[in-house]
């Protein structure tokens, strides 16, 4: 995991669901974010082992997780 500061934001690269970054954004968040962009696996449009997801359900189930992981974390009216 890889952490950039940036005057208008912060930018954690590493793989969103490890606990490891979910305590990190939680610790730099604080009161919540208007914006979280991530980069999850597609299903195989990439030639990458991240990008290889076992089925359609197991993506979307991934997507859920991901999704219950961060919404309380966005303040209202924000994004994820």
């Amino acid at each position: 995991m890889k952490v950039h500061h940036f005057t208008d934001g912060v930018a954690i690269c590493g793989d969103c669901m490890d606990p490891a970054v979910v305590d990190t954004v939680w610790q730099i968040a604080g009161q919540g974010v208007p914006l979280v962009i991530a980069d999850p696996p597609y299903g195989g449009i990439v030639n990458e082992a991240w990008d290889n997801v076992i089925t359609d359900g197991y993506l979307a189930l991934f997507l859920r997780d991901m999704t219950r992981t961060y919404a309380d974390l966005v303040v209202a009216g924000g994004a994820l």
